[in-house]
């Protein structure tokens, strides 16, 4: 995704150029955000979290994503749920990203489960 995000806006420059700028772009972006991610946390979600694990570990957890994997692991380990979920499956490293389902259906394939035994949370649009 970044790929083609940084071609648009900087067609000129070369790829080596605009991934170099990529990296430290992010690299930035989580050093803001990490200060801020507890507060950001969307509410209700460390019931959630509570009730899931008082029901049972049978329960399959995937957080999936288009954000870059260190994106992700940061954000996760941010609000503090580092190995909470089962795996991480990144819209970039799938055949294709969301809004296609393949992310979706790969959490599914890692969690031995089938779509119609799942229940997403979604907080983007492009989910």
């Amino acid at each position: 995704q970044n790929a083609n995000i940084m071609a648009g806006f900087f067609p000129e420059w070369s790829l080596e150029k605009r991934e170099a700028w990529s990296i430290k772009k992010e690299a930035r972006f989580r050093e803001l955000a990490a200060s801020s991610l507890m507060d950001m946390k969307t509410p209700g979600l460390d019931r959630l979290r509570s009730w899931l694990d008082q029901r049972t570990n049978s329960i399959g957890r995937a957080a999936v994503t288009n954000a870059p994997r260190l994106n992700a692991e940061s954000m996760i380990g941010g609000i503090g749920y580092n190995g909470w979920f089962q795996t991480v499956v990144i819209g970039d490293e799938c055949a294709r990203p969301k809004p296609d389902p393949c992310p979706y259906l790969d959490a599914c394939k890692v969690l031995n489960v089938t779509p119609e035994q799942c229940i997403v949370f979604e907080d983007s649009p492009s989910g």
